[in-house]
């Protein structure tokens, strides 16, 4: 699970309107899911 509201919260200026993310909300939201996707994959193939 990724935990976007944490990292988000405070900060509006990544968001267009209430729910949506504007460009640079989506370039860290990007980064926040690889950084937590990269995680997850190597701690599957450490098990393999």
């Amino acid at each position: 699970m990724v935990d976007v509201y944490q990292r988000f919260k405070d900060h509006p200026q990544y968001f267009d309107d209430e729910a949506h993310f504007g460009v640079e909300g989506n370039r860290v939201a990007a980064e926040l899911f690889d950084a937590e996707l990269a995680k997850v994959i190597d701690q599957f193939l450490r098990t393999q």
